[in-house]
């Protein structure tokens, strides 16, 4: 884990996942947790400790790959005996590391521990360099694992006693027993549990003791494992049913999680499978502790700082159309020139009639060089080859005649009246301009740029705008253009090339709205909002991204919509183009949360839903089916799953003339159940090497699931992140039934 943790500025920029918004700040908090995670691993590794994702981890990281997009917490479990083993070298953790637990925090009276990189909000520089530009208490809950005894009555007699010892601390603290009464208490304690309990202690210090008694009489089974594991505490210890096949945790594997890889259960499906039945498919309850998990600490930072932290508030001059700065723009220094051009001419025209050759000569020289140089501006406005510029071309040929004594009045008035035609028409050309933000969003550009290059009336152009990452202090470091990423159809301008305030453009259509109020990236100050607006007549925003629907009481993702809809770039549109009435919506709806009620007219009229979905491109391809089964399931039903596999292949097989079946390789099936399950193993790759000989599909060994979900055209296979992904790129996903061959 410690070798390959690094995390790229680009992992920290805002991001969709599963259609929720993620903000930079958020996965901050993931990299810092992922930093306590490797300390923990550390000393594990060192010391032949095993410990396992747990709870939402787990289903992340089998479903996801890594964090649940809407969650932002960490749990591992141990064993007992492991957990135990850990806390012995906890002064292995490096310098500012803590663990949290009843010893250690009176205030914390559980019976799991938390790791922590720092136990208070930190700024030094040291600090932020090592948790990614994350300031707040970030860390790792450990829940522990304890066998369950075979004998129902003295499994049932275990958990009335912890629950009565827990009963007996919590009076005490709350005041409700005292005296006799608590002395009654403790006797029976003790004859329950065969220990004695000291007395004369602090009400604390009997807490203490209490729950190191309770602690103990969770290990009382440890040594000679039965049938089934739980987590004692706090769900085993009131649900009986609450229980895993001992089986299940026998040994870990490492699944993919985020850039490094963390230790599953290696019957994962079956764990996941009985926590929360059909785990592939999304629930997303916004709820299970605050979000983000550090919002509270921001508020509490806040309260107790003698100064306003940075934020971005709304004025009444966000809602001011920004004032064009002064200057010249392409079309009205076109204009002043043929206007100039005009009078000259016609002043030529009248020399040429007097027969005044020297004014005529003089004022051809100046005729040639006032018509090179507007030629030369349109050049550097439109480019090469306009009609505006071949007739200046003749003009200035013409020009040349007439100084050598060559005059035609006619044919000077009527070139020089297309000179003034093309410019106007030049002129009165609508401009739009579409500033993406990264090469990867432009397709949200799409609908919008394919109708303004399809009128005949309009020149396009595409700017790809350069972005800085940020520090949490505000530096910006590292600038980032992708300008050579773009689809071969779609001319871009480099932004150092584009003159936007002389352009100034009908449209500008834009996707970034943060200008400096963004976590993690910021764009140069010349293309944030203000700016545009009053380099163009009309500035529209469209989002970069999509989200799935969600309503207001929906707390989690309407929390996020602060992060991106109560932006000045939102506020400074003329208009907003979203998906769908819904987005829109809850746009107004965060809008008037930060601008005000009276603000509500105001979204209303700017705010447009326009649905333009992506057009699916229609293939005749022959079908190419994904098939990948993985090493929890191969292991779990053994060799039902060979049976299982080879009935599959027999299928495909069948309609190999229709579909082509890809199998992808899960690696870990030869590291794990080689050495593991060697006879399963034999009979597995048995099945692998007969259909890479008979060549009637293909056998992937890549490792690379994100080209394999661009490939294929469907999933069948086993639970897991592969499928999950297939999911989100809107392919069809069958999960297959290892039971049913």
């Amino acid at each position: 884990m410690n070798d390959i943790q690094i995390f790229n500025d680009e992992f920290f920029e805002d991001e969709i996942r599963d259609g929720f918004y993620i903000p930079g700040m958020v996965k901050r908090g993931w990299a810092a947790e992922l930093e306590v995670l490797r300390e923990i691993d550390r000393i594990c590794s060192k010391y032949d400790i095993e410990y396992f994702a747990d709870w939402g981890s787990l289903l992340a990281t089998v479903r996801h790959g890594g964090f649940i997009p809407w969650d932002d917490d960490l749990d591992i479990t141990m064993k007992r005996s492991d957990y135990k083993k850990f806390l012995s070298h906890m002064d292995e953790l490096p310098e500012g590391f803590e663990i949290i637990n009843y010893h250690t925090n009176e205030d914390y009276w559980q019976f799991l521990s938390r790791i922590v990189g720092k136990k208070r909000i930190c700024f030094e520089e040291d600090h932020l360099a090592r948790f990614h530009q994350f300031p707040y208490i970030c860390g790792v809950d450990i829940f522990i694992l304890d066998y369950r005894s075979d004998d129902p009555v003295k499994e049932n007699d275990r958990c009335l006693l912890a629950k009565y010892i827990i009963a007996v601390s919590d009076a005490i603290e709350n005041g409700s027993l005292t005296g006799s009464k608590l002395e009654d208490s403790l006797k029976k304690i003790e004859n329950l549990s065969a220990r004695s309990l000291p007395r004369n202690l602090s009400d604390y210090d009997l807490r203490i003791k209490l729950y190191e008694l309770c602690e103990d009489v969770f290990d009382m089974y440890n040594d000679a494992p039965g049938e089934n594991i739980t987590q004692l505490f706090p769900f085993g210890i009131n649900n009986p049913d609450f229980n895993f096949p001992s089986k299940y945790y026998s040994r870990s594997i490492r699944l993919p999680y985020e850039n490094t890889r963390i230790p599953v259960p290696l019957e994962y499906t079956k764990v996941l499978e009985k926590r929360y039945g059909d785990f592939m498919r999304l629930v997303k309850t916004w709820g299970g502790h605050d979000y983000p998990y550090f919002a509270s600490q921001q508020k509490e930072l806040e309260d107790v700082l003698d100064f306003e932290v940075p934020s971005f508030k709304f004025t009444d001059n966000l809602l001011k159309k920004a004032t064009s700065p002064e200057g010249d723009t392409y079309k009205s220094l076109v204009r002043k020139y043929a206007l100039a051009l005009d009078e000259a001419v016609k002043e030529l025209i009248s020399f040429a009639a007097s027969n005044e050759r020297e004014n005529v000569a003089q004022l051809c020289g100046m005729l040639q060089k006032s018509a090179t140089d507007l030629g030369t501006l349109i050049e550097q406005w439109k480019g090469d080859g306009t009609k505006t510029v071949t007739y200046l071309e003749q003009f200035c040929e013409m020009l040349f005649e007439i100084y050598s004594g060559n005059y035609n009045e006619d044919e000077l008035t009527n070139l020089f009246n297309a000179i003034l035609s093309a410019s106007d028409a030049l002129i009165n050309r609508r401009e739009v301009v579409f500033l993406p933000f990264k090469a990867d969003y432009f397709e949200r550009f799409r609908p919008y740029y394919n109708e303004a290059v399809s009128d005949e009336n309009t020149d396009v152009y595409v700017v790809p705008l350069p972005y800085y990452y940020k520090k949490l202090n505000g530096t910006l470091h590292d600038i980032h253009y992708d300008i050579n990423d773009y689809p071969e159809n779609v001319p871009v301008t480099d932004y150092t090339d584009f003159n936007l305030a002389a352009h100034h453009p009908d449209i500008i259509y834009f996707q970034n709205p943060y200008d400096e109020w963004n976590d993690t990236t910021s764009l140069p100050k010349a293309f944030y909002s203000g700016e545009l607006s009053s380099r163009c007549e009309n500035l529209i925003y469209i989002p970069w991204f999509s989200v799935d629907k969600f309503t207001k009481d929906d707390a989690v993702p309407y929390t996020n919509t602060a992060k991106y809809v109560a932006m000045p770039g939102v506020l400074r549109a003329d208009y907003i183009y979203l998906d769908a009435q819904w987005l829109k919506e809850i746009y107004i709806e965060r809008l008037c949360d930060f601008a005000g009620e009276d603000t509500r007219k105001i979204w209303e009229d700017k705010i447009k839903a326009k649905n333009n979905p992506s057009e699916k491109p229609v293939s005749n391809h022959k079908k190419i089916i994904a098939y990948s089964p993985n090493i929890s399931v191969v292991s779990a039903y053994g060799d039902k799953i060979v049976e299982k596999i080879s009935s599959v292949l027999d299928i495909f097989y069948e309609n190999k003339n229709d579909i082509t079946l890809l199998w992808f390789e899960d690696d870990l099936i030869e590291k794990e159940l080689s050495s593991d399950n060697p006879e399963l193993y034999e009979k597995y790759k048995t099945l692998a090497d007969e259909f890479k000989a008979a060549g009637w599909g293909i056998y992937d060994t890549s490792g690379d699931i994100d080209a394999l979900v661009k490939k294929c055209d469907a999933f069948y296979g086993d639970a897991g992140h592969i499928a999950h992904l297939f999911r989100m790129a809107q392919k069809p996903v069958m999960i297959e039934n290892p039971e049913i061959t």
